[in-house]
């Protein structure tokens, strides 16, 4: 049996090697046991999918099983943002959400997403629980299926549709106010995702003049991944510069992470627009709370947070631990390093749409250009450089990198002092001056992520340059 395994987005792996409906029968089974096991039967399972090639037929394939266990399955009628499954358990009052879906992952893959009763990503030991009992089933477990027309007579199975509900909600959170000001032109790129039909029709409601592109579903997604960087992005830069627009938003392939491209057709760091963001919610916003960020995304907000008082609070990479902190901390907004951003008050799940009503709402609010915006932000706060890259490595050096990663005990790197060398699944070197560089292996195939953030363009090649000479890559 192949071996399934849960990382910061779930369980992802290629269609028809991994990803097979009989993976997705056991990983639907452990989380059907994992329930029962929690006493969430009754409060049943909300079933959602993305735009992934047979993503709708999968999702009905774990219905039947879900079902099977006696667990009402309330399974979404069409393809729809992550965001919205995770609303629907709280809108529902449901145990949870099983969601089909590759992110911002390349088109031959796909996975499952499991959230829990909170309506967030599942932390690692929920994840290990669903791993240990999926290991169990491939041995001699059993699995209890039911035909969903018989599962319907039951009333264990409905469909359903809470788009105007969800998007109603996203309207309360932010301050329409700002929209009576003259209309602004904005270019919304979902990707091909199941964000499509989202954030323009709500800002278009609101009274912006709206661009679309890639707003139809493509299993392959246009022969790009579906993630908000700067490498996949140039068609949103160039029409933004055609249409003159004001502002281009950009969601991944399940619509919870976001891309924000200025007036100029800058693509904006997701540090950088999370530090914009805080500061607007700082003139906007009441009561004042906490922010929370991963170990990996550039600390420019921790700079607008010192200013007004605020406590950041670090965390591990993955947006569970985010949700985790927005719950307990009653954090004003969360973030990390690919885009993902919640809020209080909003369900503590990454939400991609809501993050762009924000954006358009801060342009209003701050009525200037956002390129001007960016400009006078930097010279108030600085500017320092973060550069987000992949280095491939050989399968057989694997044990030997990582070695090297647990154990490093520098105290110069590119001819800055170290002042901290931390590892706590993933390496995150600490220098003088705020200088930093974290390494993690990725999740996927053999790829080390690497983050780096320095006061210029110089500095953060010579700590690239001094990382790879201490992996010996």
């Amino acid at each position: 049996m192949t071996s399934i395994k849960f990382g910061m987005d779930g369980w992802r792996a290629v269609l028809a090697r991994e990803f097979t409906f009989a993976n997705c029968r056991l990983v639907s089974q452990a989380i059907a046991t994992y329930l029962t096991g929690q006493n969430l039967t009754r409060k049943g399972l909300v079933i959602a999918y993305d735009h992934r090639f047979m993503a709708e037929e999968i999702a009905r394939e774990c219905a039947r099983v879900i079902v099977g266990n006696g667990i009402r399955a309330y399974v979404m009628r069409k393809a729809v943002p992550t965001p919205l499954a995770g609303f629907a358990v709280r809108h529902l009052e449901a145990g949870g959400a099983l969601v089909i879906t590759g992110g911002q992952y390349s088109p031959e893959y796909c996975g499952v997403k499991y959230l829990d009763g909170h309506a967030g990503p599942a932390l690692p030991e929920i994840t290990g629980a669903l791993e240990q009992e999926i290991e169990r089933l491939g041995g001699s477990g059993r699995i209890y299926e039911l035909d969903l027309y018989e599962a319907e007579k039951l009333e264990l199975y409905k469909e359903i549709d809470l788009e105007r509900v969800y998007q109603d909600a996203l309207k309360k959170l932010i301050k329409t106010k700002f929209f009576d000001k003259p209309s602004i032109k904005v270019v919304v790129d979902p990707m091909f995702g199941s964000g499509t039909g989202y954030l323009e029709k709500i800002l278009q409601e609101l009274g912006c003049e709206v661009k679309t592109i890639h707003n139809y579903r493509d299993p392959l997604f246009g022969g790009t991944p579906p993630e908000p960087g700067a490498d996949n992005l140039l068609a949103l830069q160039n029409a933004v510069l055609s249409y003159q627009a004001d502002m281009g938003l950009a969601m991944d392939g399940d619509a919870g992470r976001v891309g924000v491209v200025d007036d100029e057709g800058v693509l904006l760091e997701p540090g950088q627009y999370m530090a914009l963001l805080l500061s607007h919610l700082l003139k906007t916003r009441s009561p004042l709370g906490p922010v929370a960020r991963t170990r990996a995304t550039g600390t420019l907000v921790d700079r607008v947070a010192a200013r007004n008082g605020l406590q950041v609070h670090e965390t591990q990479l993955g947006f569970a631990y985010l949700s985790q902190t927005l719950r307990e901390r009653a954090c004003m907004l969360v973030g990390d390093e690919t885009g993902q951003l919640g809020i209080t008050g909003h369900v503590p799940v990454a939400d991609g749409i809501l993050a762009g009503l924000l954006a358009v709402e801060m342009l209003l609010g701050e009525g200037r250009p956002l390129s001007l915006i960016v400009k006078e932000f930097a010279a108030d706060y600085g500017s320092p450089v973060y550069l987000r890259y992949s280095i491939p490595f050989e399968q057989a050096n694997r044990e030997e990198v990582e070695k090297k990663m647990i154990g490093c005990q520098l105290r110069n790197l590119a001819g800055m002092k170290v002042i901290l060398c931390d590892w706590e699944r993933d390496l995150k070197i600490s220098m003088e001056n705020g200088n930093w560089v974290l390494v993690r292996m990725s999740g996927l195939d053999n790829f080390l992520d690497v983050y780096i953030e320095g006061e210029s363009q110089e500095q953060v090649e010579l700590i690239k340059d001094g990382l790879l000479h201490m992996l010996d890559l």
